[in-house]
């Protein structure tokens, strides 16, 4: 909006619905006393120095601010600075990137170093990418630092991440309505079933349709299930299959992981099965 870049500029977006700040501005680290600083702008335009005690308070009022409905607050702070990420060596949450997870960012990118911009640019196109297919910020981290190493470059050490979060889910992603978890030998009706919710616009994750010859079993496991609302567990006539079991323990540390219980595990019984006597 050509608006200058002001730390109360920032606020004010953030109130909007932000989930994701990128921001790109010059930073710095001074050892003595261990306090890190970014260099924004005042409403004059001119250079203003701001304190990474200043920022995480802001970031800190923002997440605590009851107006804000929780799914609209900042899930992740990735600042393409210099030094973001350098921590004092006497205390390891002084540094900007650990005071803003202490202040309740669930995930934060900051640079260890100087970054050259080519660095920062093919980080940040890569782990994009990652997350929005699979929305876990570790993962797509990890992707992001493989791409640099992969190219050669150096400086793939000095993008890192910072999180609070057990497991690195930020975002649900779901392409798909459900998960269909089932016996291979009831394939003919899991299959016909899974025609009828495709015709009535319910887009099913159907192993026999998703995935591709060749490709990983687990990998394509888990992509479906993250890629999905819930799992559904189809019991036939036959016991349960190893293959099952697996898809069904995954299914449950998802629904785990989603710390807002989104994601659902839900059984049904195809015709045939015997619905045992405990289960009545």
């Amino acid at each position: 909006c050509g608006r200058p870049c002001t730390l109360t500029a920032l606020e004010a977006a953030l109130r909007k619905g932000i989930h994701i700040l990128y921001l790109v501005a010059h930073g710095q680290f001074f050892p003595d006393p261990g306090q890190s600083v970014l260099y924004l702008a005042r409403a004059n335009g001119k250079v203003e120095v701001v304190k990474d005690t200043d920022l995480s308070a802001m970031f800190a009022r923002q997440l605590m601010d009851s107006a804000i409905s929780q799914d609209d607050k900042l899930r992740l702070v990735h600042l393409s600075s210099c030094q973001t990420a350098v921590r004092s060596p006497a205390d390891a949450f002084r540094g900007l990137a650990p005071r803003l997870v202490a202040s309740g960012i669930p995930a934060v990118v900051a640079m260890q170093d100087t970054v050259p911009v080519d660095v920062a640019q093919g980080f940040s196109r890569v782990f994009y990418k990652a997350l929005l297919d699979h929305g876990e910020v570790d993962r797509a981290s990890n992707a992001a630092r493989s791409s640099l190493l992969s190219a050669g470059m150096r400086g793939a050490a000095i993008p890192v991440l910072f999180m609070r979060l057990r497991y690195g889910q930020i975002f649900a992603n779901p392409r798909f309505g459900v998960f269909l978890s089932y016996n291979p030998g009831d394939g003919p009706a899991v299959e016909e079933l899974a025609l009828r919710m495709r015709d009535a616009g319910e887009q099913p994750w159907f192993d026999k349709w998703n995935m591709s010859p060749g490709t990983s079993w687990q990998q394509a496991l888990e992509e479906g299930l993250n890629q999905s609302s819930a799992c559904v567990v189809l019991m036939g006539p036959g016991a349960q299959t190893p293959w099952q079991n697996e898809q069904v323990r995954m299914a449950i540390d998802q629904r785990v992981r989603n710390s807002r219980g989104e994601f659902r595990v839900i059984p049904v019984l195809l015709p045939g099965a015997r619905r045992e006597e405990r289960s009545k």
